[in-house]
This record gives C-alpha cells, sequence and structure tokens, in this order.
C-alpha cells in the first residue's frame, strides 16, 4: 500500500505533518516524518531550490490495481488529500518562501512551501520528480495533480518502461541525472514537464519536451 515520507526544513512546524502521519496511519499506510538540511551548492534556479516539505512517495498508489473491496479507501484517501493534506500543503499558516538579498520575498509561479518527489532509480543512479504546485491552487486542482502524478508513474509501471523512461530523462537537454520538474496542466488534464530555464525567463510555465 501507499508509503510516504513527509520531509521538513528543521524550522517547519512538526504538528501539522505529525497529524497527516496519524491520519495516513488510521488508513493503514506507511507514513514518517524525517527533517533535513540542505547540503551542496544550491541550484541557481529558483524551483529546483528546496521546498518548505516534500512529500516523497516511496511507494506510490496505484489506483487502477486496488481490489474492489478497497474503493472505501480509495474514496477516504481522495477525501484526505482534498481536505486535510491540502490545508497543510497549500494553505499553511506559515509558508515557506523564498527570500531576495533585500529581505523581500522572491515572486514565484509555483508554492515554495511543498512538493510531491518520485525518485527513478537505476542501478545506483536515479532523476528525481519533482511535482510543483501553483501558488493558491484550488483543493479539486490539488487533487487532480497529485492523483494525475501517481496515474503517470502507473502507467509507466504497468508498460514495464521504467529503463526506457529513465534514459529518455537522462538525454534530455543533456541534464543527466539530477531534478526533472513537473507541473499538471488542468487545461489538459495531464501531467506535463517543465522547462525551468525558458519558463524562469518569461515567468510562465513552458512544457519541456521529453524525446
Amino acid at each position: 500500500m501507499l508509503n510516504i515520507e513527509f520531509k521538513a526544513l528543521p524550522h517547519t512546524d512538526p504538528k501539522p505533518l505529525k497529524s497527516l502521519i496519524a491520519d495516513l496511519h488510521r488508513m493503514h499506510c506507511q507514513a514518517k516524518l524525517l527533517t533535513y538540511c540542505p547540503t551542496g551548492v544550491l541550484a541557481r534556479l529558483d524551483w529546483l531550490l528546496p521546498t518548505g516539505v516534500t512529500m516523497e512517495l516511496i511507494k506510490p498508489f496505484y489506483e487502477t490495481q486496488v481490489e474492489s473491496s478497497d474503493e472505501a479507501f480509495v474514496q477516504a484517501f481522495r477525501g484526505w488529500v482534498e481536505e486535510q493534506l491540502y490545508q497543510v500543503m497549500i494553505k499553511a499558516e506559515t509558508p515557506f518562501q523564498l527570500m531576495n538579498k533585500d529581505g523581500t520575498p522572491k515572486h514565484t509561479i509555483f508554492t515554495m512551501h511543498c512538493s510531491v518527489v518520485y525518485t527513478l532509480k537505476r542501478g545506483d543512479d536515479s532523476i528525481r520528480l519533482k511535482l510543483m504546485l501553483p501558488m493558491d491552487c484550488t483543493a479539486q486542482y490539488f487533487s487532480e495533480a497529485i492523483f494525475s502524478f501517481m496515474q503517470m508513474l502507473e502507467d509507466i509501471y504497468l508498460a514495464q518502461s521504467e529503463a526506457v523512461f529513465f534514459d529518455m530523462l537522462k538525454k534530455t537537454c543533456n541534464q543527466g541525472y539530477g531534478t526533472r520538474v513537473l507541473w499538471y496542466n488542468q487545461d489538459i488534464g495531464r501531467t506535463e514537464f517543465v522547462d525551468v530555464e525558458k519558463s524562469q525567463k518569461t515567468n510562465t510555465v513552458i512544457k519541456q519536451q521529453i524525446a
């Protein structure tokens, strides 16, 4: 079943996250809270910087593989995403923000408070898929984004194409390993990769073509 790790910066209030974990345990999912301190040289692009809270999918929930007897879990989980998870991850009382050198908040399209991450692995190599959420998105968008992201992972898994997908991502724009940023395009109902450099320059979301 679903396995999630919440990874939060040390100054983040742990109480709301602990409440989310208790909810997941009641739904018989695995979940735990970890703190982390970013190390190394920070990426030069804002959207690749660590977010305040990362919800890492250790084992995604594949809806189409759930037995009919677990339909109650699907409904409960969707409700939890739209209500409890949305309030903590999007409507946080003290959201994490990027700041300019003069102390003013830096303008970004996506919230810097949270992201959803899944790590593709091939041997000792890995590529992180990082789903970013627009500022002040609705609960419906939030839910659709997360389920679309997991549906994409499910499609790759069922097609047994993890290795092919990994190689495609590695070759994209010669980025090699590291992080790929995604967002949910509600107009077409699909998760898309973001061309971070072009988007950063234009302050709009520009799709990244995957070969």
